[in-house]
């Protein structure tokens, strides 16, 4: 079961969600009319039962089958607020898995490495989650009705900390942000945008104070480096934040997180 966490050092003390083992949250939330709306995510991963020890977490493989199996991917994002996990019938997601779905079949077994900021190794400060067919295609996008409707390109990989002593990550926590817009208050067609670099990380940055005046002031000026999905037709505009984890050696951590309507 999930757990609220006290953290309190480095940086400030801060009560932390930490989901269980393969446990997820949705969290609605109301932005009536938007057309511009901001998400962002202020998260770590620590240890399947130590709540703040972020080292030995992996190398972990989750094998996948041929069939749609969505326990076994990552989902960060936004998402209707059925219970359905994203890539099913009857669920509409965005944001950032390295779920292969299209329809019923899926591809590539679910990877956590240890990784440099981009896809290397010339250092083990971070750690990784890939779809180990194409580590740096599977990267997240549009899901919609079990098919993956639009998808992120190479320079959005997501990377979480697992080791900020001595220079090298600058915090604990790692900042992801979306952006979604549409042109009508009521229309379901959704333009998405999210950090790219070439240098191959969708992270913004890294921080010990992974703070609600942080990740406000981020969203609202939100990077200038993007990729863009869509426009994509839904069947249905998410209303929930949303997050899941499937590895069995790490649990995810939930520092800050939220939406803003800036139009």
């Amino acid at each position: 079961m999930a757990e609220i966490f006290n953290k309190t050092s480095p940086g400030p003390s801060e009560k932390v969600l930490i989901l269980a083992v393969r446990e997820q949250v949705i969290q609605p939330f109301q932005a009536p009319d938007w057309t511009d709306l901001r998400v962002g995510f202020l998260l770590s991963l620590c240890d399947d039962t130590a709540d703040d020890t972020i080292t030995g977490l992996g190398p972990e493989t989750i094998t996948i089958g041929t069939e749609n199996e969505p326990d076994k991917r990552y989902w960060i994002g936004v998402k209707d607020r059925s219970d359905q996990l994203p890539s099913s019938n009857a669920a509409t997601f965005i944001g950032f898995s390295n779920s292969a779905v299209t329809g019923v079949r899926d591809r590539g077994d679910s990877k956590l490495v240890s990784s440099d900021l981009g896809i290397g190794t010339t250092n083990t400060d971070y750690w990784r989650p890939l779809n180990d067919q194409a580590q740096t295609v599977y990267l997240g996008g549009i899901f919609d009705g079990g098919a993956r409707r639009g998808g992120f390109r190479p320079g959005a990989e997501q990377h979480f900390v697992q080791n900020f002593s001595g220079g090298h990550a600058a915090g604990y926590a790692t900042l992801l942000m979306l952006r979604i817009r549409r042109d009508q208050p009521t229309s379901k067609v959704v333009t998405v945008t999210t950090k790219t670099n070439v240098a191959h990380t969708g992270d913004v940055l890294f921080t010990s104070d992974p703070s609600k005046d942080l990740l406000l002031a981020n969203m609202e000026s939100f990077p200038t480096s993007v990729q863009t999905v869509g426009p994509v037709q839904l069947r249905e505009v998410p209303s929930a934040l949303f997050a899941y984890w499937p590895f069995f050696g790490s649990r995810l951590r939930i520092h800050c997180w939220g939406i803003l309507r800036v139009a």
